[in-house]
């Protein structure tokens, strides 16, 4: 996070808290004091959450002022006005037979360069436990001033695991998946119910209130399928299994306390959702098995949400993009319906290239596909189908622009096969460039490539390279591609490349 003359730098790292601690470089001069007295040794290692607070008001003199380390993976993050929220799983393994446990050994550790010490993130009686929960995973939300290097930083902690994350300006949620599949089917061992168990997280400034929980069928696909609104949480998923034929699709609404009040049950019967986005008083879903559903649904009425309109066509969206108030672009792949159903007995369809799509909503219960582009052949791929932040879009710019990496079937293959399951050729990876309107849909402005012309060898580059745009951002008229290997200007309007710094490690 970059705000103002702070940046917030977030990452994981596998070692012990202690050597983190301990180690070199050390986060400040002076030496850092091990509160816990314990005789530390390869059993201690674990994932550990880094979190690092730089002053960059200096931009020729970057200053660490504040780093701080939890025992527990990574999960995700919200900034907040001068406050980064974290989320954090710890997974507890025991390695001692003793039957007497101590508090350092049971909960998760803690360092903050501002204390000096290491410390256990809270005490037993502190953490918060249901009746019935049967883990001894800890999901830690902390809060961490970003202005003051030495405001304290806050925490709730609960037993539990953690999941997808949503977050307004009031409240953040995380969405913890419980399976009670019945793998024996032994009635007294178990059922086939599956649910989400949505924690609900107050903020106000740095202050941390765990609200409690709220309990939904089935699984959650991604943040977006998750909302607040008007203190309402709107969350949408999916029960069952595809392949198998009876999953099912929903839509529930809970108020502030967590408690259902309104539901739309049954969406897309057989099919799984791949993307959700609420925009208001609407939400839209893609379900897919062997064609694209776009369902728009009315949730202006937290008691009583229903299905307006549907629209089928070939292919899924992955990631919906509002555009306006009338229009969503929908980024997925184009399929092509298998001849032959699958080992299961059930009908799907094979993935083609990469589609993007724009939806006109205008008309809430007759959604139209107002324009498309494939780009590619199978094989095709974009980080934005996995990462949304992989998209450029600027709507009074009339800019769009996603990496791309492009699969292309020579044309013999394409005029000898119809079946549809064979994969392309790596031929290209870069960024394309769109001018986007509702009049012209997508218009290629260009391409930009960090890759010399040619030298993508398919058959040795199939799992990526340094040199794969990954992010595209602009700064005034330059357009600026970013990959592990190369920082890239080039002019907004020609595309022409106007400076390259490559970064090179030891």
């Amino acid at each position: 996070y970059v705000d103002g003359d702070r940046l917030v730098v977030l990452g994981e790292t596998y070692a012990s808290i202690y050597e983190e601690a301990n180690g070199e470089p050390q986060p400040f001069e002076e030496d850092v004091e091990v509160a816990i007295d314990y005789d530390y040794s390869y059993w201690d290692w674990d994932t550990l959450t880094k979190v690092y607070v730089f002053d960059i008001s200096d931009r020729s003199d970057v200053e660490l002022m504040r780093s701080v380390v939890f025992e527990g993976y990574y999960e995700s993050s919200r900034k907040v006005d001068d406050m980064v929220y974290l989320v954090v799983e710890r997974y507890e393994s025991y390695y001692s037979y003793e039957d007497d446990w101590d508090e350092n050994e049971i909960l998760p550790l803690y360092y903050d360069s501002t204390e000096g010490d290491i410390e256990t993130i809270t005490g037993c009686g502190d953490v918060w436990y249901y009746p019935g929960v049967d883990t001894t995973e800890y999901l830690i939300l902390a809060a961490i001033p970003v202005e003051d290097s030495k405001a304290e930083v806050t925490e709730e902690v609960i037993l539990g695991s953690s999941g997808d994350v949503y977050s307004s300006r009031d409240n953040l949620y995380v969405a913890e998946y419980s399976s009670n599949y019945d793998w024996w089917g032994w009635d007294d061992y178990g059922s086939d119910d599956e649910e989400s168990i949505i924690h609900k997280f107050a903020l106000n400034e740095g202050d941390i209130a765990y609200e409690g929980e709220g309990r939904v069928p089935g699984s959650v696909l991604n943040q977006f399928s998750m909302d607040e609104q008007n203190g309402y949480f709107r969350v949408a998923t999916t029960i069952g299994d595809v392949w198998s034929g009876d999953s099912t699709n929903n839509l529930y609404i809970l108020d502030e306390e967590m408690n259902l009040t309104g539901s739309v049950e049954g969406i897309a019967p057989g099919e799984e959702i791949y993307s959700v986005r609420f925009m208001g008083d609407r939400a839209y879903m893609v379900t897919f098995k062997k064609v694209d559903p776009f369902f728009v649904i009315d949730v202006a009425d937290p008691t009583s949400p229903e299905v307006l309109g549907e629209l089928k066509i070939p292919g899924y969206s992955d990631y919906l993009h509002p555009y306006g108030d009338d229009y969503v672009i929908g980024f997925g792949k184009d399929t092509v319906e298998a001849e032959e159903d699958n080992w299961w007995g059930t009908p799907f369809a094979w993935y083609q290239g990469l589609k993007i799509a724009m939806f006109d909503v205008s008309d809430l219960e007759n959604p139209k596909e107002l324009h498309k582009v494939i780009i590619g052949d199978r094989g095709t791929e974009s980080e934005l189908l996995y990462t949304h932040k992989a998209l450029l879009f600027d709507a009074d710019k009339g800019l769009m622009a996603l990496p791309i990496t492009l699969a292309e079937l020579p044309d013999e293959v394409k005029e000898s096969s119809s079946e549809g399951n064979e994969y392309g050729d790596y031929t290209w990876q870069g960024a394309y460039i769109y001018d986007v309107s509702a009049e012209d849909g997508f218009q290629l402005k260009g391409k930009i490539s960090h890759y010399d012309e040619g030298e993508i060898e398919a058959e040795e580059w199939w799992y990526g390279g340094v040199q794969d745009i990954e992010r595209i951002l602009y700064i005034g008229d330059i357009l600026y591609t970013v990959s592990m290997d190369a920082v890239q200007a080039n002019d907004m309007d020609t595309l022409e490349e106007i400076m390259k710094l490559i970064v090179t490690s030891g």
